[in-house]
């Protein structure tokens, strides 16, 4: 099958959408299918940008998303991009994006006679809340209605964006179906680090022979309720002598978080990594014992995926977009409220046999997001969509 994804973002440049995107590329790739990438380029060309197969770069207006360092608005031109599409006999157009790019997406395909589907990868009202607080609620789902409504059919990647875009306001009648994120297992589960590397990183982050790890990875950014997180992390620390906790990610919470840190006094409990590249986060996965997130605004989380191919055990808060990653009491815990959260943090942290049945049930689970088994399930629906079937 010949598909062509349409996104805002890709390699250099990393998120979680340009990495669900990129993954899905190489499986579907090593299955015999060509995949054609429209994206952006960015403001100050990066070498690795140029020459690369199949990646087919816009040029990019002088906006820069909020807070996604190296993601630019494309200015696609539409008919350009019908052309490649028609010269590649691309079935079906997919976009991962609901700027420039996506309208392009719907427009081209239609210019090529050829059907599209769109990935709801962000939850925009509480995005917008944080950022752009002054745009009603209403107009939000109205952007999104108008725009989603071009597509032939959505992919939902968790129950959540399922339920959202079925709401009566949305679009309860478009076709869709349910595809979650996928990890590219082979870059955790193969990351086999010696005990010297394990007790090389631990040192550099001020852990002791006998101190715990709580950890988060993720943008350090208001919509993953960052602060939030800071605060039950940081009572637990100074509740509990042998247990620190390290925040590896960078965003534009990270320099107000810092400063917080330092008048507080917790520089040698809480740790603030900065960006680490992403074949490097595995190694931290690797030394946490317990992973934490209090964001209410995922839609289906990557780095939870990371971290269960990790065996990392999670407490979060409770969210839909978590009803197929977490298990309450199997691989982690599902807290109501965030002084819960720090309760189920301290529990596991006190409970070295529970941490342990923990880690084998999250490695358990992280096996029913491969690389393939996505692949195969977009195959799948493409073809139907395709066929007319849906």
């Amino acid at each position: 099958m010949n598909v062509a994804f349409f996104v805002d973002g890709y390699y250099p440049t990393v998120t979680g959408v340009i990495t669900v995107v990129a993954q899905l590329k190489m499986e579907m790739e090593k299955n015999g299918h060509k995949v054609l990438i429209f994206t952006v380029e960015s403001r100050k060309k990066d070498r690795r940008e140029e020459k690369e197969p199949g990646i087919y770069r816009v040029p990019t207006n002088s906006f820069i998303l909020p807070t996604l360092k190296g993601v630019y608005n494309g200015r696609p031109n539409v008919r350009k991009i019908a052309k490649i599409l028609k010269e590649n006999d691309i079935q079906i157009c997919h976009s991962h994006t609901e700027f420039p790019l996506g309208r392009a997406c719907y427009k081209s395909a239609k210019l090529a006679g050829i059907p599209c589907v769109a990935t709801t990868h962000t939850m925009w009202e509480d995005y917008f809340r944080y950022y752009l607080g002054f745009i009603p609620k209403h107009f939000t789902r109205m952007w999104l209605h108008n725009f989603f409504n071009h597509f032939n059919a959505l992919i939902n990647v968790s129950q959540k964006a399922y339920d959202y875009f079925h709401l009566p306001h949305m679009l309860p009648k478009k076709p869709a179906r349910i595809i979650p994120n996928a990890i590219d297992e082979t870059k955790f589960c193969n990351a086999d680090y010696s005990d010297e590397e394990k007790r090389e990183l631990r040192k550099s982050l001020g852990l002791g022979e006998g101190d715990k790890l709580i950890l988060y990875t993720g943008r350090i950014v208001e919509e993953k309720r960052l602060e939030e997180l800071y605060e039950i992390v940081s009572d637990i620390v100074r509740k509990k002598q042998n247990v620190k906790a390290c925040f590896v990610g960078t965003g534009i919470k990270k320099d107000h978080l810092k400063r917080r840190l330092a008048r507080e006094n917790l520089e040698d409990k809480i740790i603030f990594t900065g960006f680490v590249t992403w074949p490097d986060i595995a190694k931290y996965y690797s030394i946490a014992d317990v992973f934490v997130t209090a964001s209410l605004s995922e839609m289906h989380s990557m780095t939870v995926l990371e971290a269960i191919t990790m065996s990392n055990p999670i407490v979060c808060r409770r969210d839909t977009s978590f009803t197929d990653t977490i298990f309450h009491g199997e691989n982690g815990f599902l807290a109501d409220t965030d002084q819960e959260m720090e309760e189920y943090i301290v529990k596991l942290l006190d409970d070295d046999e529970m941490r342990l049945q923990m880690r084998k049930k999250a490695f358990e689970i992280s096996q029913r997001f491969s690389l393939e088994n996505q692949a195969k399930r977009h195959i799948e629906y493409y073809t139907e969509i395709i066929e007319g079937k849906i």
